[in-house]
């Protein structure tokens, strides 16, 4: 298979580097096959990095869930200073609109390829209610239905929108 992958990238006059590319072998039982790419060794890993998804044996999701929590709560950080916090800053329709063209994308980058369990999904939903509550200027003891009911759709919403776009892109 890399032999194919290889000939196929030289027809086309593109470079596959040996020692960047990983083999992610997801077979109930392992082999001690060494793979092999024009000649050089390609190593087997337990997951790696493909256009910003982790790609792994197991807990693929549940992986990419924390990555993209983790990127979401700095990319909000990094907006507070231009008076995106609620309080004292931007009026909430402008600052949720920012957190919508800004931090909603980061969070849910690739997530609609995945197959969410629903617990996946319960932490993206409350991570994404924890951020509209300041933009909102609403204490923590909201209800959860008020918080998304003033402005936004819940988060497994706009996974479903976006996972109709794809759809819809691919069977164009």
């Amino acid at each position: 298979m890399p032999n194919v992958l290889g000939r196929y990238a030289n027809e086309h006059h593109y470079s596959i580097h040996p020692t960047k590319t990983q083999i992610i072998d997801c077979s109930k039982t392992k082999s001690d096959y060494i793979w092999k790419l024009d000649g050089n060794d390609v190593t087997i890993a337990k997951s790696g990095v493909h256009l910003g998804l982790t790609r792994a044996e197991n807990n693929e999701s549940h992986i990419n869930v924390q990555e993209k929590i983790k990127l979401a709560r700095r990319t909000k950080y990094a907006l507070m200073g231009s008076g995106c916090h609620g309080t004292n800053g931007l009026d909430p329709p402008t600052s949720y609109q920012i957190y919508k063209t800004y931090v909603i994308p980061r969070l849910i980058y690739g997530l609609e390829v995945l197959p969410l369990t629903r617990s996946d999904i319960e932490q993206l939903e409350k991570i994404h209610r924890k951020n509209l509550r300041p933009l909102q200027s609403l204490p923590e003891r909201t209800a959860n239905s008020a918080v998304l009911l003033l402005l936004a759709l819940p988060i497994e919403a706009e996974i479903h929108k976006r996972a109709l776009s794809l759809l819809l892109a691919l069977l164009k």
